[in-house]
């Protein structure tokens, strides 16, 4: 019995080891990608990136597939976290791989910005959201867009186990919640939803002042994912990514765009306009504003933060819900 835990500890490090070995091997001579800027066509006319003989890293290409084929890049995330995370005596082996993840990162970071100048640009299709916001798309065919979701979900996985090794590339996912990829409906709420969870896992890696700056970039695209994205899946990712950023922001900014979005969402309520929308954003701000929004409330009440006006986050958002039930209410009495 005595002999169980090590032999149980020396299986963990045969699998780490062939999985370091398999992909996360140091590569002589590895040609770090070049991040292209990603651009939105709705917001830009500048030509996009066309280059038919670029080819993923043959090991990233495994990656992606592997993802693929286990279809749950939360499993694969784990795999990934054994692979990157040290051990005793052995932390050298570690940052070496997570050297090698950050290559595989960058790589398909690249290659997402590639796809995405493949768009066909004859061919455009005009989408009207919810709130009558209009995006105009060029298209990707059927293969690339299958291709931008799962790569995706791969950069999901290095998020989840190494967020340090996504945090150089979020410039790149940012656009995508925007969701006008040039995808299918189906796909599009799949890469905002990806999206959204990649930025929220890996902003704790960046420097206070870059997270701050990627939360005030990303904040009106999240809370438009939030209110149109199709599916609870996308919302609930968009509205605790945006809680994960604001609570990095400075103190009298810290959930000011939650606070925004409630109250937005209330009065969707109060005018009837969307109400099954609006009450699952408002349960999903109540729930996130736990993400250390609300321990990082000032002391001193006399500085104006919106923190120090929402002391009772829980209490405030559903108060709304309360008051609008207790109307419908009183309507169907009379």
């Amino acid at each position: 019995c005595a002999a169980r835990p090590s032999e149980e500890r020396t299986v963990k490090d045969l699998v780490r080891d062939c999985i370091r070995e398999a992909w996360f091997a140091p590569v002589a001579d590895v040609a770090a990608p070049r991040l292209l800027p990603r651009v939105s066509p709705s917001v830009t006319d500048a030509p996009r990136i066309k280059e038919a003989a670029y080819r993923l890293d043959p090991i990233t290409r495994q990656v992606v597939d592997v993802v693929s084929a286990a279809g749950d890049d939360q499993t694969i995330g784990a795999v990934f976290a054994m692979a990157l995370t040290e051990q005793d005596g052995k932390s050298r082996k570690a940052a070496s791989a997570r050297l090698r993840a950050q290559q595989h990162v960058a790589h398909l970071a690249d290659h997402l910005v590639r796809l995405d100048g493949s768009r066909s640009d004859g061919k455009v299709t005009p989408q009207t959201t919810p709130d009558k916001h209009t995006i105009i798309t060029g298209s990707l065919t059927e293969e690339s867009a299958s291709d931008v979701v799962m790569t995706l979900s791969a950069i999901r996985a290095f998020a989840r186990s190494a967020p340090e090794t996504v945090a150089p590339s979020l410039d790149v996912i940012a656009p995508y919640l925007r969701g006008d990829n040039g995808l299918d409906e189906k796909g599009e709420s799949a890469a905002v939803q990806k999206a959204a969870e990649i930025i929220h896992a890996a902003c704790s890696a960046l420097p206070r002042p870059a997270s701050a700056s990627l939360a005030a970039r990303c904040s009106p695209d999240l809370e438009k994912a939030a209110l149109n994205s199709r599916g609870s899946a996308p919302t609930t990712a968009a509205v605790a990514c945006l809680a994960a950023l604001d609570a990095t922001r400075s103190n009298t900014e810290a959930g000011r765009s939650l606070w925004r979005l409630a109250a937005l969402c209330h009065d969707l309520l109060r005018r009837r306009r969307h109400v099954g929308r609006a009450a699952l954003v408002l349960g999903c701000v109540a729930k996130d504003w736990a993400c250390g929004l609300a321990r990082g409330a000032p002391d001193d009440e006399s500085e104006p933060s919106t923190l120090a006006r929402m002391r009772d986050p829980h209490g405030a958002v559903f108060a709304c819900v309360a008051r609008e039930a207790s109307s419908n209410d009183a309507a169907a009495a009379r």
